[in-house]
């Protein structure tokens, strides 16, 4: 019995260690993403935005790829806006998504003056991804919104995130939605939003399309939103320590 409780923790972290497993780009190029940033309503600055290309991190095999900050933008004059969005193709417990971070700050002199920042992306996947199950992954897949809301009532911000999966055939595997959205006057904000799947408890297939938006809103208000840590990280350390610390007491008796 002495081996016992050590052995089940070491496992325990083994699980933990392992619960990543390896999903690739099928091909690099064939990620795309297009977007626009929408000032015209308040009479400010619009755009088209155009993508960076993708750089990879150099690891290998191939687990993290971004597109390194391609839209920052400030304005001025009778308010002020700013703007930004990095999105990165990553993966984790098996299933691939796009993880983003950005900011979209609006502070005109009147309601009804919406900006608002829009972006599409897409990219084919390939790994041992057929049973894998997804409700493992949606608790690392989470984002931290923050912001402030208007005095005025009627001012708001809005997220939405949408992922769809779709096997080689171009059937719907499932889709992960993020939704986050605050019309209190004055209110101050800071939520971990996490995905709501819908479809197939498992990924189908080892070559998987993923795409799917970004759409965020303010008027006149500000809302950031950054990947939430990942929670499995300080469970697999209190595992580890757990484990040493019964390892050194059963050695002390």
């Amino acid at each position: 019995m002495l081996k016992l409780a050590p052995l089940s923790a070491v496992i325990l972290i083994l699980t933990c260690g392992s619960s990543s497993a390896v999903v690739n780009l099928f091909l690099p190029t064939s990620t795309s993403g297009t977007g626009t940033f929408n000032d015209s309503v308040s009479g400010g600055f619009s755009e088209t935005l155009t993508p960076l290309a993708i750089t990879a991190d150099g690891a290998a095999p191939w687990h993290f790829m971004g597109y390194p900050s391609y839209l920052n933008y400030v304005s001025g004059g009778p308010h002020v806006d700013s703007a930004s969005l990095t999105l990165d193709i990553t993966q984790v417990a098996g299933v691939p998504f796009f993880q983003t971070a950005g900011s979209l700050t609006q502070i005109p002199t009147t309601l009804g003056t919406v900006s608002t920042l829009i972006f599409n992306f897409s990219s084919y996947f390939e790994g041992l991804m057929t049973g894998t199950p997804v409700a493992p992954a949606l608790a690392l897949m989470g984002l931290n919104v923050s912001g402030t809301v208007g005095p005025t009532l009627g001012e708001f911000v809005d997220f939405q995130m949408q992922q769809f999966y779709f096997d080689n055939l171009g059937f719907p595997i499932g889709n992960a939605t993020w939704s986050y959205n605050n019309s209190t006057p004055g209110a101050t904000f800071s939520s971990t939003v996490l995905p709501v799947w819908s479809g197939s408890p498992v990924l189908t297939d080892n070559l998987i399309t993923v795409n799917g938006f970004i759409n965020v809103s303010a008027d006149p208000s500000s809302i950031s939103f950054t990947p939430a840590p990942e929670p499995t990280v300080s469970v697999c350390l209190l595992i580890g320590a757990t484990a040493l610390g019964a390892r050194r007491r059963r050695a002390s008796r």
